[in-house]
């Protein structure tokens, strides 16, 4: 570790997708509609899905991906739900 706190050559931006890993569960970096970021445990993730044209009174158009959680809970994200697939995958 570096003096401030990062391994050595590690940068996160905000546009890229960060895996995390807190006492042993590793975790991935969404973004809500204002940039806000989400730290998520993949295994906490039961569904992905398209917002359709009904929910867009709910969402922001920059809503691309609505993750439902395991306890029920929805998260709209900018990411596409083929990315956070392809993401998951890959764990």
């Amino acid at each position: 570790m570096s003096e401030s706190g990062r391994a050595p050559g590690l940068t996160v931006t905000r546009a890229s997708w960060a895996l995390i890993l807190i006492s042993g569960v590793e975790f991935i970096e969404l973004h809500g509609p204002d940039g806000q970021r989400a730290f998520l445990n993949p295994r906490a993730i039961s569904s992905l899905r398209e917002p359709v044209d009904t929910d867009l009174k709910h969402f922001t158009g920059r809503v691309r991906c609505v993750v439902v959680t395991t306890n029920g809970k929805f998260i709209a994200v900018v990411e596409t739900c083929t990315d956070i697939r392809d993401r998951l995958g890959a764990h």
